[in-house]
């Protein structure tokens, strides 16, 4: 068989894992990554403050 046929067998391998020990926790905590503005302003001066 040259594997462009009809008859050519296809040979897929198994993936059968196990779930992640972590399930789902990282994927929720991408999710609280995004700063929002109180965050922003918080970091914006402590900035301030380090370089004094």
């Amino acid at each position: 068989m040259d594997g462009f046929g009809d008859e050519a067998e296809i040979i897929r391998r198994c993936a059968n894992h196990h779930p992640s020990v972590w399930g789902d926790h990282f994927l929720a905590y991408a999710n609280l990554l995004g700063a929002n503005e109180c965050e922003k302003k918080k970091h914006e001066d402590l900035k301030k403050e380090a370089r004094k």
